[in-house]
């Protein structure tokens, strides 16, 4: 561990990452209306549907409940920033891991899952303005792959982090120890 944890980075990632999910939070309603049969957005069908991979016919049926010029206007900016500004978070996160070869693989699956999830939203747009059933096909792959991607790499940067955590509490406390056994008097010791 010779580079320092970047800590004020990290901070601002965690901000602009909590940014992004609070302001998702007002633009949705904007957005998104939903019916008795769509009842969440197509980004969050696999935390509704666990076992919806690759759902085209909801990425059809949700289709119907987007105003795609708010969409545009809103959603589709916000969700542009949001790829970079997790990938960032996550790569910080992990970052007490970069010189481990996990860490290579991890950066290409971090850089994966945010083409795919900017593919799934330019895919969606066009999707909403031409119904394509190609586009339909492509939005549900992306999306499936995409939340496989981002929940698989917010674990491992989580241990990532505290991986670096334990190991510099451990690295603080043997500082510590050798401190206190280099400045051990033990005349003190014995004679008391």
């Amino acid at each position: 561990m010779n580079t320092p944890f970047p800590k004020t980075k990290l901070a601002i990632s965690v901000a602009a990452f909590a940014l992004c999910v609070f302001a998702f939070g007002k633009v949705n309603p904007y957005v998104f209306t939903p019916s008795p049969t769509v009842t969440h957005i197509i980004d969050s069908h696999l935390q509704e549907c666990k076992t919806c991979f690759f759902d085209r016919y909801y990425v059809q049926q949700a289709a119907q409940q987007y105003t795609p010029a708010h969409y545009l206007k809103a959603y589709y900016i916000l969700d542009f920033i949001f790829p970079f500004v997790y990938s960032i978070t996550y790569l910080l996160l992990a970052s007490g891991l970069r010189n481990r070869k996990s860490y290579r693989i991890f950066f290409w699956m971090v850089v994966a899952g945010g083409a795919f999830d900017l593919m799934e939203n330019t895919g969606f747009a066009f999707y909403l303005y031409n119904r394509v059933d190609w586009l339909s096909v492509l939005v549900a792959t992306c999306t499936s792959l995409k939340s496989v991607l981002f929940l698989a790499n917010a674990i491992y940067a989580l241990v990532g982090f505290a991986g670096w955590e334990l190991f510099r509490r451990r690295l603080y406390f043997f500082c510590w120890l050798s401190y206190q056994c280099i400045n051990l008097n033990f005349d003190d010791v014995i004679y008391r």
